[in-house]
C-alpha cells in the first residue's frame, strides 16, 4: 500500500526529483509528468490479455491488464458466468493474493475489476469485497435499469465504456482516488459512480456560482452513501481549480460531534493540498475569516455565526466578516436547521451582512445527508405548523428536485447550543 501511494503521488503530481544542468550552466528542476492530464488522448492506452508476471519463484497470469503509457493501472479478473454468487468474491480474493505475492506489479494500480461476463464490480487491489461496486449509470450519470433490456446496458459493458472511457479514467486517476492515514495504516478508496458525478457537477456549479449569484446548490444523500468522501473530493478540486482563485472552504455543521468526525476525516486525508483548521470560538472564527486572504479549510459549527451578547442587547447587525467572493461554505446535515427560510440559526448568517450576498459563494445546503425517515419528518412538520405547504425549489447543482421545510426539533436547545448533544457550539459563555 505504501509503495502504491508513493507511485500514485508521482502519477498525479509529477516527479520533482530530476535535477540537471542545462547548456547555459543553470541548474534545472523540472516536473516530469507521467500522465498527460490536459489531453487524455495524448496518452498511450493498451489492453493486454493473459499477461504473465514472474518475480523470483512467484509466477502469476493476469486475465487482462490495462496499461497507460506503459504502466499497468488496471487489472481484470474474469470468471465463467454461473449461478454461484461467490465467483466474484473468489475473483477479488485472487487479486488480493496476487497483490500480496507480486506487490511490485500493483505499485501503479488504480483500479481492479472482477467480472463473470455478466456482472462486473470495481474497486482497488486493497478494497474489501463488500465495497466493490458496479458502474451502473449511463454517460450522464443516470441509473441504468437492471436486468438490462439490451446488450449495451450489461454491467460489464457499462463498466468498460463508463469507467474506462479515456478522459474519465484519467479524471478518476487524478481527482477521485483518496488515501487516508488511520490507526490501522493507509486506506485507499476509489470513488463510486454517484460520487464521481455528484462531485464533478458540484464543482461545475460552484464555478458558475462564483461568477454569478453565489449559490451552488444542494446534493441529496441516503445514509451510508459516502458523503464525507464526496466532501473531501470536492474540497480538493475546488481548492486546486484555477477558475476559483485558491478559495477558502468553510465546513459547517450543527453539532460538535459531527464537526469532530468530519474534521478527523479531512485531517487524515492524503489527497487534500493542506490540513484543516478547527475553530474553537466565535471570536476565532471572525478573526480567521476576516484575516484570511487565500486558501484554507475551516471547520466550525453553525452556532458560532450568532451575535455576541452585546450585539444582541444593542440590536446591532452581525459584523461583516469578509468581502471576498471565493469563500465556499459546505453545509452538512442541512435538513435539520440550515435552510435560510427557517426561523433557525441559518436565518442569521444568510440574512445578515456576515458575508455580502453579491460577494460570496454560499452553498447553502451543499452537501447534505437525507433523513432516513424523511416522510416522518414532513408529517411531523404538518402537525406542528399551520402552513406546511410552503416549498422552495432549488436547482443549484441540478441534483435536488424539490425539498420541503422541516420543523425545528423539540430537542433544539436554543441560541448558542448544539442540538442533540446539548453542548455549547459557539465556544462563548452565554
Amino acid at each position: 500500500m505504501a509503495e502504491n501511494h508513493r507511485v500514485h503521488e508521482y502519477l498525479t503530481r509529477g516527479i520533482r526529483s530530476v535535477v540537471y544542468t542545462d547548456e547555459y550552466g543553470a541548474e534545472q528542476n523540472p516536473t516530469v509528468w507521467l500522465i498527460d492530464k490536459r489531453d487524455p488522448d495524448n496518452n498511450d492506452f493498451l489492453a493486454a490479455n493473459q499477461v504473465t508476471v514472474v518475480d523470483g519463484e512467484q509466477r502469476r497470469r493476469f486475465d487482462t491488464v490495462l496499461y497507460v503509457n506503459g504502466m499497468p493501472l488496471a487489472f481484470f479478473e474474469l470468471k465463467k458466468a454461473g449461478d454461484d454468487s461467490d465467483y466474484l468474491k473468489y475473483a477479488r480474493n485472487q487479486l488480493a493474493t496476487y497483490a500480496e505475492e507480486l506487490p511490485l506489479a500493483f505499485r501503479c494500480n488504480v483500479a481492479c475489476v472482477v467480472s463473470d461476463g455478466t456482472s462486473a464490480l470495481c474497486g482497488t487491489a486493497f478494497t474489501p469485497f463488500e465495497h466493490f461496486a458496479p458502474w451502473n449509470v449511463d454517460d450522464d450519470g443516470e441509473p441504468v435499469k437492471q436486468p438490462p433490456e439490451r446488450d449495451e446496458d450489461l454491467p460489464l459493458v457499462l463498466m468498460m465504456y463508463g469507467l474506462f472511457q479515456h478522459e474519465r479514467f484519467i479524471e478518476l486517476l487524478t481527482g477521485y482516488v483518496t488515501f487516508a492515514r488511520t490507526e490501522d495504516g493507509l486506506v485507499k478508496r476509489l470513488a463510486k459512480p454517484h460520487q464521481y458525478f455528484a462531485v464533478s457537477r458540484a464543482v461545475g456549479k460552484t464555478i458558475e456560482a462564483v461568477r454569478s449569484h453565489g449559490r451552488a446548490g444542494v446534493v441529496w444523500h441516503t445514509q451510508g452513501s459516502g458523503k464525507s468522501m464526496e466532501m473531501e473530493l470536492y474540497a480538493n478540486q475546488v481548492l486546486t481549480h484555477p477558475s476559483l482563485g485558491n478559495p477558502t472552504i468553510v465546513v459547517l455543521t450543527d453539532r460538535t460531534d459531527l464537526d469532530d468526525q468530519l474534521y478527523d476525516t479531512f485531517q487524515a486525508s492524503e489527497l487534500l493540498p493542506e490540513k484543516p483548521l478547527q475553530i474553537a470560538t466565535r471570536d476565532e472564527l471572525r478573526a480567521e475569516l476576516a484575516n484570511k486572504r487565500t486558501g484554507g479549510i475551516v471547520f466550525t459549527t453553525l452556532q458560532k455565526f450568532g451575535k455576541t451578547k452585546a450585539e444582541r442587547d444593542s440590536g446591532a447587525a452581525h459584523p461583516l466578516l469578509s468581502e471576498r467572493r471565493n469563500i465556499i461554505v459546505i453545509v452538512d446535515e442541512a435538513h435539520r436547521s440550515h435552510y435560510d427560510d427557517l426561523d433557525g440559526y441559518a436565518a442569521a448568517p444568510a440574512r445578515c451582512d456576515a458575508v455580502r450576498d453579491d460577494d460570496r459563494v454560499h452553498r447553502d445546503a451543499d452537501l447534505v445527508s437525507r433523513p432516513k425517515h424523511a416522510w416522518r419528518v414532513r408529517r411531523l412538520h404538518r402537525r406542528l405548523r399551520p402552513d406546511p405547504g410552503r416549498r422552495r425549489r432549488r436547482y443549484g447543482a441540478g441534483l435536488l428536485r424539490e425539498q420541503a421545510d422541516t420543523a425545528r426539533p423539540a430537542c433544539w436547545r436554543g441560541p448558542g447550543r448544539d442540538r442533540r448533544a446539548g453542548r455549547r457550539g459557539d465556544g462563548q459563555p452565554g
